[in-house]
């Protein structure tokens, strides 16, 4: 398994979590590979999810703050035309 050094993703994890001979079961087929604590990549990809979760918050701030609907083109009986669906009721 690979992980990062977050403080969770260490063995004594597994016995916080799980009974002793439950944890050592998992651990036995579990080998873990950590990444480099200066792992450049990882850093990088940890700045782009930040900003596109920012990005993504202020959308949807501005969106709501429009209080903009949404307008419905697709009526039930198109949807149950184009799914081939039965709305007949039993």
């Amino acid at each position: 398994m690979v992980v990062d050094n977050l403080n969770t993703h260490f063995e004594k994890s597994f016995y916080e979590t799980f009974e002793r001979d439950e944890a050592d079961k998992i651990l036995e087929k579990i080998a873990f590979h950590y990444t480099p604590k200066h792992g450049s990549w990882l850093n990088v990809a940890e700045i782009e999810i930040s900003i596109l979760k920012r990005e993504v918050s202020v959308w949807a701030a501005e969106r709501n703050m429009q209080k903009k609907g949404i307008e419905w083109s697709f009526t039930k009986e198109k949807a149950a035309a184009k799914f081939k669906l039965n709305t007949q009721q039993n």
